[in-house]
């Protein structure tokens, strides 16, 4: 394994473990971001800090006012980070904004952050508040109407490939 120089690595060391983070150097990433890789150096598959794979690629992003796209008439969307079987998306949500019945194979799971939504999930209304979450299983039909400008975070798994930028 080629190892970075010194200046530009930092290594962990835990149980049969090892991280590194190096800069990330490709056309996907902006300038300034890193990766935290980690690799097992052990072969103790018992070890409850084993991995199933021989390296495994983390990734941070720090918070940037772009990204955004419009989703539908009142609703941004930015994906935050996009991880092998992950995604988190941000929603910025406008007073009156609506999203339609929907379904999709990947289960979403969110969280409220701020503002007043009525999320609607197999038929049955529910009022979200600031701190309040949710999961839908995928597959599920579910729609939103949004009744106080809102902030939400989601996760879906597997990633969504219409919402990769």
């Amino acid at each position: 394994m080629k190892r970075q120089p010194e200046a530009e690595r930092r290594d962990i060391r835990h149980a049969h473990h090892q991280s590194r983070i190096v800069p990330r150097d490709s056309a996907d990433s902006p300038a300034g971001q890193f990766v935290l890789v980690l690799s097992r150096s052990g072969t103790d598959k018992q070890s409850p800090m084993s991995v199933s794979s021989p390296s495994v690629q983390a990734r941070v992003y720090h918070a940037s006012p772009e990204g955004y796209v419009s989703a539908l008439a009142g609703i941004q969307r930015k994906t935050l980070v996009n991880g092998g079987r992950t995604q988190l998306v941000e929603f910025k949500l406008a007073t009156g904004a609506a999203i339609p019945p929907h379904r999709h194979p990947q289960e979403q799971t969110g969280y409220l952050v701020s503002g007043r939504l009525v999320l609607t999930i197999a038929g049955i209304d529910h009022e979200m508040r600031p701190g309040d979450s949710w999961t839908v299983p995928g597959d599920v039909e579910h729609q939103a109407r949004i009744l106080d400008d809102s902030v939400a975070i989601e996760v879906f798994s597997p990633v969504r490939r219409d919402y990769r930028s």
